[in-house]
């Protein structure tokens, strides 16, 4: 080595503590690769301190809550085991379908309606769970709804509402078990009679301890209100964020839907307006549009509004109005937001390949926990494949026009073709992968057709050809067309209101009395 050159040095010069310290800065596969390399390396990366840092860094990466996981009672291996799970996930459903091939119809040959294409659905071998967890309700509830079912990104805990209230449950994880009851049950305030109509979740704006959990309300169908709340793993709590948002003496089709939401803001349809609340600084905005959907979907990137417009087949661009502070001096209930008027920057067709507008456009919940407010931001839209009536899914970006312009632009990354029947899938969850260094990444997407869990992956590979695997999950004991179903593929698992008993009728008809909830776990 001439004296010019740089000295070069092992990783395994330098002092352990600075090693662990870059072990647990790296992804669960690269710590796996660098045991590979040395005696003292493999050592190291048996360390609990380095699991623990990966997996916490892990779900920063894949928008995860960290907390989810119990750090202090967990060992090195079982930490690898939930660092990984989500790719061993993914290599499951990939294996599985790799070998199931033979049986899977081919959406592009499916004849909607007929018997042989609904038998080789049905004969198509579903992915088992490797366990099945139950949670029963308390005692004292055993009557218990499990309406509004959702997964904190983590696969630990599970929300639910029954009446006006907003239950916690402990599904464990890896070998903590299962806690029959709620831990956590939150009442909104305000009269029991409001039925609680959604509940979503996001990252909080402030830590990474906490989430957000926003709720919606509804009293005697002239009322409506956003709660926000704020879930602690650490101090077991559901306490209010902020003050409620409260619309109140509307008509029945005048009850808002959420159709947006980040980790600041939420935004509501209403028939013929849009409402936009940042409910950290307590200040909103609405404007006029002919006509709003429930399907529709608004997205905030970038201080630009992306709408996505399922009457219209169209998504289309405009900059975030002013907002205004809420006028809760005068009284909550009282107050409207004030009105903006709204420039449009960009139009964009939804289309298909070969050009041809979408049809009975449903824009897909693309699931997000945190990092949904800047560009690149990945979206997905289903509609009905014309020729077979199955679900078609179709993927977009917005992205700068140029790497120094401030312009943005929508661009069509590709489609793929399901074997979900359209007219019998009532539930669709979405969700982005991407590993480091990996861009876009994939995408997996989960339907919910009749009693089956479809489960869709995509790579989405710039300037290349979408390849699609297809599968379908098994989930024992679930009820036909059941709604309350989710899913965390960072955990690989899912979770779903069941029948504790199920009571025949008229010889076919079959009515829970009792439900419980089922976690499956597919790793």
């Amino acid at each position: 080595m001439s004296p010019s050159q740089p000295a070069l040095f092992a990783l395994t010069d330098l002092p352990v503590d600075i090693v662990l310290d870059i072990m647990g800065r790296l992804t669960p596969y690269d710590v796996l690769t660098l045991r590979k390399t040395s005696r003292l390396l493999r050592a190291l990366s048996d360390e609990r301190i380095v699991w623990i840092d990966v997996l916490r860094s892990a779900c920063k990466r894949q928008n995860v809550y960290a907390p989810s996981f119990p750090y202090e009672t967990m060992d090195a291996r079982e930490l690898q085991a939930r660092a990984t799970a989500g790719r061993g996930f993914n290599y499951r459903i990939r294996r599985h379908a790799e070998i199931s091939e033979t049986s899977q119809p081919d959406p592009d040959e499916l004849e909607l309606g007929s018997e042989a294409t609904r038998l080789r659905t049905a004969d198509a071998s579903p992915l088992a769970p490797n366990a099945i967890r139950y949670i029963l309700p308390s005692a004292t509830e055993p009557t218990e709804e499990f309406e509004n079912l959702r997964f904190i990104p983590g696969g630990r805990f599970i929300l639910t509402s029954h009446r006006a209230f907003v239950r916690v449950w402990d599904a464990g994880i890896g070998t903590a078990p299962s806690v029959d009851g709620p831990v956590i049950s939150y009442q909104l305030p305000g009269p029991e009679a409001a039925e609680i109509t959604s509940i979503r979740i996001r990252a909080s704006p402030a830590d990474d301890d906490n989430a957000l959990v926003i709720v919606t309300s509804v009293l005697h169908l002239v009322t409506f209100r956003v709660h926000v709340l704020l879930f602690s793993a650490e101090k077991w709590s559901l306490v209010p964020f902020c003050a409620d948002l409260v619309l109140s003496n509307l008509d029945d089709p005048d009850i808002p839907v959420v159709i947006g939401l980040t980790s600041t803001h939420i935004s509501l349809a209403k028939p013929y307006s849009v409402i936009v609340w940042n409910f950290v600084r307590d200040m909103w905005v609405s404007w006029s549009k002919q006509s709003t959907r429930q399907e529709d979907t608004l997205y905030i990137c970038d201080e630009t509004i992306v709408y996505v417009s399922g009457d219209l087949s169209e998504v289309w661009l405009a900059p975030l109005p002013a907002l205004q502070p809420c006028e809760r001096g005068l009284g909550s209930e009282g107050a409207t937001p004030p009105l903006a008027s709204h420039p449009v920057i960009m139009h964009a067709d939804v289309l298909r390949v070969g050009g041809e507008s979408l049809r009975s456009l449903l824009s897909g919940v693309t699931l997000v926990y945190a990092e949904r407010e800047s560009v690149p931001l990945f979206f997905d839209v289903m509609s009905r494949q014309l020729e077979t009536g199955s679900v078609l899914l179709s993927h977009y970006v917005v992205e700068r026009e140029g790497s120094c312009s401030s312009k943005l632009s929508v661009r069509f990354l590709g489609q793929t073709t399901t074997t979900a029947e359209y007219r019998a899938a009532h539930s669709l969850h979405l969700e982005w992968v991407r590993d480091p260094g990996a861009a876009p990444g994939y995408v997996q997407a989960f339907i919910v057709e009749g009693y089956l869990l479809h489960v869709v992956v995509t790579d989405i590979e710039d300037g290349g050809e979408l390849k699609t695997v297809r599968g379908m999950l098994g989930t024992p004991g679930l009820v036909l067309n059941e709604l309350n179903v989710d899913f965390c593929s960072f955990s690989g698992r899912v979770a779903a209101r069941v029948p504790v008993d199920l009571i025949e009728e008229d010889g076919d008809d079959f009515v829970d009395r009792r439900c419980k909830l089922a976690v499956f776990d597919y790793v």
